[in-house]
């Protein structure tokens, strides 16, 4: 049989497996159908009360899925012996199942790139052009996140004149920022290209001390409100990655949690998960961003170079593409610094 014909094999035999009557399906998209809330009960409006039902159907699923997805990834290692795995896909984007996989799973390393999902067909679209019709073509090396639009100091300049915000140039924004996130400040990033993908890697970023609980809950209460159990992912250079966390495995993406060590416990108690686990972003020195200066300097400031990292934006909008975008984020939330390329803007008290 031809390559098509076993792919059609395939999926006639996983539709033989599912209880289609859980599924409706309209122009090749697949929905869940009344069946489900039959048996499961009523869907949960946006908003409401989380109740226990939700939570054990949430669980359930997240376990099937992680248990799928490490069957899928031993049969592959049997298969070709190798070493690495790279995956993709939405489901690329589940921390925990990145967090796992690399726990249990039979690969060495794993990678996820910084755009899993739909978006990243256009990254690798062109990479494949590249590769097949440029005459001696190389591959480009790692491709960083920062692949946006970019906004020089003069232009945000002319931004701040044209909304008629009085902003400060400090002679040391490094230094100046790991200042106010050691004073517990929520503190506003713009800088470089944006972020090609759903995280914020240090160029549209708003970071805050992690080792502060007060901080973590002006966040959550005036910045982004979430539950209480959802952990804002943390960003840690690769050098102290053996201080606090059990796998030392570089994880630029920001794809998966992991193990925070027993002695450190204590002190990021306000990230962690009731497991033990933290969601990390590891910074190599060579990152591209300033945060590998800023880690160091406010580790130098708390005894922690670490830094809660989470996008900049308010609730239901999208990251902050100009620097317009980032200033009215920052006007209209509890943030109290935010730096546009170096310039400050900051509000009075915390």
């Amino acid at each position: 049989p031809t390559h098509l014909d076993r792919r059609r094999q395939r999926q006639m035999c996983i539709r033989d497996r599912l209880n289609r009557q859980y599924f409706d399906t309209f122009e090749g998209r697949a929905f869940l159908s009344d069946r489900f809330q039959e048996d499961l009960g009523p869907a949960r409006e946006p908003g409401a009360e989380i109740e226990t039902r939700h939570a054990d159907i949430a669980a359930s699923l997240q376990t099937v899925l992680e248990e799928v997805v490490l069957h899928m990834a031993r049969h592959l290692k049997e298969q070709t012996g190798l070493e690495s795995l790279c995956i993709t896909g939405g489901v690329a984007q589940n921390w925990v199942l990145g967090g796992r996989l690399r726990a249990e799973g039979p690969f060495e390393n794993v990678h996820t790139g910084f755009a899993p999902g739909d978006e990243g067909t256009a990254l690798g679209a062109a990479l494949h052009l590249h590769m097949t019709e440029t005459e001696g073509a190389k591959a480009p090396g790692p491709v960083c996140s920062s692949l946006g639009p970019a906004y020089s100091k003069d232009e945000v300049r002319e931004e701040l004149r044209r909304v008629g915000f009085v902003a400060e140039e400090p002679a040391d924004p490094i230094a100046d920022a790991a200042d106010r996130v050691a004073d517990g400040r929520l503190v506003g990033w713009f800088e470089g290209r944006m972020e090609f993908g759903p995280r914020a890697l240090g160029y549209r970023s708003i970071l805050a001390n992690p080792v502060d609980a007060a901080a973590k809950e002006r966040l959550v209460t005036g910045v982004k409100p979430r539950a209480r159990y959802h952990p804002f992912g943390i960003a840690v250079p690769d050098a102290a990655l053996a201080t606090y966390f059990e796998d030392v495995r570089p994880d630029p993406a920001m794809a998966s949690h992991r193990a925070v060590r027993e002695e450190v416990r204590e002190a990021l108690a306000p990230e962690l998960h009731v497991d033990g686990t933290a969601r990390v972003q590891t910074v190599p020195p060579d990152h591209p961003s300033r945060m590998p200066a800023l880690l160091a300097a406010v580790g130098e400031r708390t005894g922690h170079p670490v830094l809660l990292n989470t996008s900049l934006n308010n609730p239901g909008k999208p990251l902050a593409r100009t620097p317009r975008d980032a200033i009215e984020a920052f006007a209209t939330s509890g943030m109290t610094d935010l730096y546009l390329e170096g310039i400050r803007l900051s509000k009075p008290g915390k």
